[in-house]
């Protein structure tokens, strides 16, 4: 388990570009000068949701990450929910993240680095679902519908911790093609499901989600995520072809998630069977796997029986995972 005597939390005001006070949260690790913090992750809530529902996300990812990263966590009110003043919009989400950047620059230096997990609006999205799995444990995922007839679900997991506007344009790409879409941050359930979550409670928690969605299921895992992503079809029946743009193994190899008492079950090669025949779409995407070799993702792959595509592409884009989603529907019609 993770010790909470490591960090502290303080809870304060910061004032906006447009005078406005928004109600925050810092939680750092317990020995942290503020001279010695180099960056600061901001996890932004899901309008109209408070900083207490990303709150426990925050303070894991604090005690994960020690002093030694010189790291430290912001939550905050999202104008116009909570403790803060004013009224929700695009524009005054933006000038919320510039004034939390401004504040974190006059308190640990004109060199810090801000992270933003995350926006507080809606997007593209017609609503926030919450989903809560077990106490204190929950879900959330934007949701898409379709434009004109229903073609099919996706379920899509963004990049752990950061569900963007390019992960909202993508989303709405999909159901502008006539599916209804559902998309997320899978990390900030991880992170309130753990410390070392078992394999049977994640596919269990992410079970129940998925048997009511509409068919044909496509689960798409961005970088990271595919770990999961892959684990959850293999498992589930009802997930009839997936979509991964990145490292899979190495999403489920972080210790501080994952339970290692059953690690064998973690072994994605050792699924590609139970997965089996169903279609899978495979996409390196250069952009962001970093140093990261692709056999492992290529080992999966290769082990399948079924229609599958592999490529190794310099950058993942709508056009990109259309025609991927494409792909699996015609698989779909030929099944």
């Amino acid at each position: 388990m993770l010790d909470r005597s490591k960090i502290t939390e303080e809870t304060f005001g910061i004032l906006t570009d447009d005078h406005l006070a928004l109600e925050a949260t810092l939680v750092r690790p317990a020995g942290l000068e503020d001279g010695a913090v180099r960056g600061v992750q901001l996890w932004v809530p899901k309008y109209p949701l408070t900083r207490s529902s990303v709150l426990p996300a925050a303070r894991v990812s604090t005690m994960v990450a020690g002093e030694e990263r010189g790291t430290v966590n912001l939550t905050y009110d999202p104008r116009g929910a909570g403790e803060s003043d004013g009224v929700p919009s695009k524009d005054g989400f933006e000038i919320d993240v510039h004034s939390i950047h401004e504040w974190a620059m006059e308190r640990f230096g004109s060199d810090v680095d801000l992270q933003v997990f995350g926006f507080a609006d809606l997007g593209e999205a017609d609503r926030l679902i919450t989903m809560p799995l077990r106490e204190g444990v929950f879900l959330e995922l934007y949701r898409y519908s379709p434009r004109g007839e229903e073609r099919g679900s996706v379920l899509y997991f963004s990049r752990y911790t950061h569900f963007g506007r390019d992960d909202d344009l993508f989303c709405r790409a999909m159901a502008d093609e006539g599916y209804l879409v559902y998309g997320g941050d899978l990390m900030r359930y991880l992170l309130l499901a753990g410390p070392e979550l078992a394999v049977e409670t994640l596919l269990d928690d992410l079970g129940m989600m998925v048997h009511h969605m509409g068919r044909p299921l496509v689960v798409v895992g961005r970088a990271f995520s595919a770990g999961p992503a892959l684990l959850l079809a293999a498992a589930n029946k009802a997930v009839d072809g997936v979509i991964v743009t990145g490292p899979a193994q190495e999403g489920l190899n972080l210790a501080y998630l994952f339970s290692r008492e059953r690690s064998s079950q973690l072994v994605l090669l050792r699924h590609a069977k139970e997965y089996s025949p169903r279609p899978g779409v495979f996409l390196w995407n250069l952009a962001a796997s970093g140093e990261i070799d692709a056999r492992g993702l290529k080992a999966f792959h290769d082990a399948m029986e079924g229609p599958r595509l592999w490529a190794v592409v310099p950058r993942v884009d709508r056009a990109l995972l259309l025609n991927a989603l494409g792909w699996l529907a015609d698989r779909h019609e030929e099944s």
